[in-house]
């Protein structure tokens, strides 16, 4: 019988849990990235649409504010959501406060890097 080289581990192990700060964090981090480059995207959108458009600038401002939403309510409420469907309620509302918590230290660092 041949010698094994490799042994056979089981894979039953849990991973670790990140810290709710980092989720919270990366969270926020995802909102505030989608945002600004939203906010680029809408400021060139009159340059793309030249001449009277009466039915496509309201569709697509309607779309984009659709979209926006369900993107940001799953950046932000997906993985909280997931932890109370696994009876985790605490760390569910602890990664939705750092999420707010970084995302406003995210605004503030932007405004003061704008207001120079």
């Amino acid at each position: 019988m041949p010698k094994k080289i490799f042994k056979k581990k089981p894979i039953n192990r849990k991973p670790k849990e990140v810290h709710a700060s980092i989720v919270g964090l990366i969270q926020a981090a995802i909102v505030f990235i989608y945002t600004v480059l939203l906010s680029f995207f809408i400021n060139i959108l009159p340059g793309i649409f030249t001449g009277p458009s009466t039915v496509t600038a309201p569709a697509l401002v309607l779309i984009i504010f659709i979209m926006s939403a369900l993107f940001i309510i799953l950046a932000l409420f997906g993985y909280p959501a997931l932890m109370v469907n696994n009876k985790k309620m605490v760390r569910a509302l602890s990664v939705l406060g750092y999420s707010f918590v970084w995302f406003l230290v995210l605004l503030i660092i932007f405004l003061v890097a704008i207001a120079r």
